[in-house]
């Protein structure tokens, strides 16, 4: 009888190797959507940043009836900024977010962002731009 009273306490190999297993599942399935959601996060931060850009550029084009020869837009860690006109009257331009390739966004499915002056956006999917 004192054989039978004596209970075995801790955990089983079988019952650890269970759990790390359930959470390596969890892991293999959270992580890459933690990466694309912190992805998109940066995407639509960028396309704020672009509009904002574009109301600027817009205000300066109403008060002068053209838009700046240059406009300096510094870079982020995460994309390059450029500005042009397109013709020579300065009454058009295109504003493009590039993503940096060493950066996590170098691997964003959209890639380069761009707006002109008519607020026309590329990529045109509208998982790109919301």
């Amino acid at each position: 009888m004192a054989l039978l009273k004596r209970r075995l306490q801790g955990f089983t190999l079988i019952e650890l190797m269970i759990v790390v297993a359930i959470i390596g599942i969890l892991f293999a399935i959270a992580l890459p959507n933690y990466f694309q959601n912190v992805q998109e996060g940066r995407r639509v931060d960028v396309q704020q940043f672009l509009l904002q850009q574009v109301a600027g550029l817009e205000r300066q084009y109403s008060r002068l009836g053209q838009y700046p020869n240059s406009n300096a837009i510094t870079a982020d860690d995460y994309y390059s900024f450029y500005y042009a006109l397109v013709d020579s009257d300065s009454s058009t331009f295109i504003l493009k977010a590039i993503p940096n390739g060493s950066s996590s966004q170098g691997s964003d499915k959209c890639g380069t962002l761009s707006i002109n002056h008519r607020g026309i956006t590329t990529p045109t999917s509208d998982d790109c731009w919301r």
